[in-house]
């Protein structure tokens, strides 16, 4: 070996083996020959054996032949241990604990790759297994401000490594957590601007890589923030007990029900829209077909309105079997020639995936 090359291998003896890292795990400068095929070894607290120089250089010169072609002896000086390739240039060493390379392999550069554990898995491979997920995370809900935390449980030799990533995208693409390294991950106080975010981690060990399944956060906003406006506008008719369904131009119709000074008062047969575009009221010329007090209505899929049921007194506890429809692009009620099966008032209806409406209840 050169006593010049030696002069820099002071610094080389970490940069040798780390060049062997390079070589192995792809660290190192990325101008350097044959950097390709440089995988740099990840850096992890290792459970299984520590290789010492000989095997790692034996392992080296079987997993890299184009930079370490023949089989060599180790060399002394202190405070490295070494082995140099004339066929190539190239040098690799190990002091103490620490692994370099140097020549061409390394762009003529001295590279410190890494530790002799970083390479345990490479040398040893009986011993190690990849990351598993063992746990998944999983979704969770909170009301803000309150945080959320996420936890998974993973197995593999030697341990693996966490790293927590978040996504804003619904899990279509995700960016590292700075810091969030550990099994769970507890999120900042949350705001309804955090719901929807997906979580999931990465597990690494020298033997492989693993990821869990994305984790959805659900951010209630605190009630507490909550307030009611009184609006300006007035309805262009007092009601109560009327019926209320929002159109898919974001209007609201408001139909039926009963001027409120007279519970006896008999069934309105009024409608109007409220717009909250313009915070303004405004009745139609239309009448419902059939006057109705608690009615229910419903958007359909077609963005009419289905108007079932109600009574034609209020307290009278009679319901009304029929039902009609509303067209906001008529501003029409046509009558439904169909009756329902039980006569309802104060009853729900619910819009189903197939476009059918379930009538719930009532009297």
């Amino acid at each position: 070996m050169r006593a010049c090359a030696w002069q820099e291998i002071r610094h080389l003896a970490a940069a040798v083996l780390a060049a062997l890292l390079l070589v192995a795990c792809g660290g190192g400068d990325t101008n350097a020959v044959g950097r390709s095929r440089i995988q740099a070894a990840p850096t992890h607290a290792l459970e299984v054996r520590k290789p010492d120089a000989t095997p790692l250089f034996d392992w080296a010169e079987g997993a890299y032949p184009e930079f370490f072609p023949s089989h060599r002896s180790n060399e002394l000086l202190a405070p490295w241990v070494y082995r140099f390739y004339p066929e190539t240039g190239n040098y690799v060493g190990v002091s103490g604990d620490t692994v370099a390379v140097l020549g061409p392999l390394s762009g003529g550069d001295i590279l410190f790759v890494g530790t002799l554990s970083d390479f345990s898995c490479r040398v040893y491979p009986s011993d190690c297994s990849a990351p598993i997920v063992v746990a998944q995370p999983t979704s969770r809900s909170v009301t803000a401000p309150a945080a959320a935390t996420f936890s998974v449980v993973a197995a593999g030799a030697p341990a693996p490594t966490y790293q927590w990533q978040a996504s804003m995208d619904g899990g279509a693409t995700f960016v590292s957590i700075a810091g969030a390294t550990s099994a769970s991950y507890t999120t900042p106080a949350t705001s309804a601007a955090d719901s929807g975010k997906v979580y999931r981690v990465v597990l690494s060990n020298g033997a492989g890589i693993a990821q869990s399944h994305g984790a959805t956060l659900t951010v209630d906003a605190d009630v507490s923030s909550y307030s009611f406006v009184a609006l300006a506008a007035k309805m262009a008719t007092a009601r109560a007990l009327h019926a209320a369904a929002t159109l898919a131009d974001g209007k609201v119709l408001i139909a039926g029900g009963f001027n409120g000074a007279d519970q006896y008062a008999p069934a309105l047969d009024t409608a109007e829209l409220y717009d909250p575009t313009t915070d303004t009221f405004t009745p139609l010329a239309a009448r419902m077909r059939v006057a109705r007090i608690q009615p229910a209505a419903v958007r359909l899929l077609d963005g009419k309105v289905l108007i079932t049921g109600g009574q034609a007194l209020n307290l009278d506890g009679n319901g009304i079997d029929s039902a009609e429809i509303y067209d906001p692009v008529t501003r029409a009620f046509s009558l439904l020639p169909s009756r329902m099966a039980s006569p309802r008032g104060a009853h729900t209806a619910t819009l189903l995936s197939d476009g059918k409406v379930l009538l719930l209840a009532g009297f």
